[in-house]
């Protein structure tokens, strides 16, 4: 698996300089960047047939944070934002990594057990095993109390917050989640005033 990232880092070396995010030493993402910039629309959905036909950038970049996170490799995110870009980045990678992994689906739900359904279930994320509630309620809404974090974590589902076409970086982080924020809450189907009913 080590090989294989090496060789698509490699592959794709040239991305690094118009992506704008490639530091020595720290933790990149332009991996996730260039695969939900191919496979995810501006409406947030997912092309999962085609990203089925050419996951080796995905499941390299899921490689990538089975070796390394903020706990395990604290010197390659040096700020409070790598460290919440690289949480929001991972747990959305590897949600759609599942769902790669095991398409055709009708449903996310479809992929749940009998202990803790899917969102129970555990992977290899910096060398210890979390499962996506781990990442979501003992990491991400524990360490960084940030409300915002709602509208870019994304599930597989509809009801969730959409997928960025975008990889969450240091540098754009306030800016990606202040535009989610709106992007959702702008959406009628997300919310909707009812002045004639007094109801939000």
């Amino acid at each position: 698996m080590v090989l294989r990232f090496i060789a698509l880092v490699t592959a794709v070396a040239g991305l690094s300089g118009s992506l704008g995010f490639a530091e020595e030493g720290l933790f990149e993402h332009r991996l996730w960047d260039h695969v939900v910039r191919q496979y995810v629309s501006s409406e947030g959905l997912v092309d999962y047939a085609s990203l089925k036909r050419h996951p080796e950038e995905l499941f390299a970049y899921v490689d990538a944070i089975a070796e390394n996170s903020p706990d395990s490799a604290p010197d390659m995110f040096p700020t409070e934002a790598h460290r919440l870009a690289y949480w929001i980045n991972a747990y959305n990678a590897l949600i759609v990594a599942r769902v790669v992994h095991n398409y055709p689906l009708k449903s996310i739900k479809d992929l749940g057990g009998l202990f803790g359904g899917v969102f129970g279930k555990k992977q290899i994320v910096g060398g210890k095993e979390l499962s996506y509630d781990d990442i979501e309620h003992g990491i991400v809404r524990k360490r960084f109390h940030d409300p915002r974090i709602h509208f870019a974590l994304n599930c597989a589902s509809r009801s969730c917050a959409p997928l960025r076409a975008e990889a969450f970086t240091a540098g754009n982080l306030d800016r990606l989640l202040d535009d989610s924020a709106k992007r959702f809450l702008n959406s009628p189907r997300n919310f909707i005033v009812r002045a004639d009913k007094g109801r939000v």
